[in-house]
């Protein structure tokens, strides 16, 4: 299965993943998937999604902060694998307007 098949089908069974973005080990609840357009990196496929532990750039607060979603770039990701964990989120995530996703592939159209 590709890593966007393993994305896909993580957000439709409401999986949690770890994943190795840009070369680092983080644990996230996939929420979005699709197509975002931007002048910098043209039109290629972004994540939405919610990260619960692992390596971040920026400190991890703690778990259902509205401050842990992230919003990566699909060719950044090199592995993604299913794990047995909850599935984790903020508490009013459906709220939550992700501008990094232009058009869904997978998961709700927010």
């Amino acid at each position: 299965m590709s890593i966007e098949q393993v994305i896909i089908s993580a957000i439709k069974n409401n999986t949690s993943l770890e994943v190795v973005y840009k070369n680092s080990s983080r644990k996230i609840s996939p929420i979005r998937f699709g197509w975002k357009t931007t002048e910098g990196e043209g039109t290629h496929k972004n994540i939405f999604c919610y990260q619960s532990g692992g390596y971040s750039s920026k400190p991890l607060e703690p778990d259902g902060s509205m401050d842990n979603f992230r919003c990566w770039n699909l060719e950044k990701i090199s592995s993604a694998v299913p794990v047995n964990d909850k599935w984790r989120s903020a508490k009013d995530w459906t709220m939550h307007k992700s501008e990094c996703i232009d058009e869904v592939i997978a998961g709700p159209q927010v």
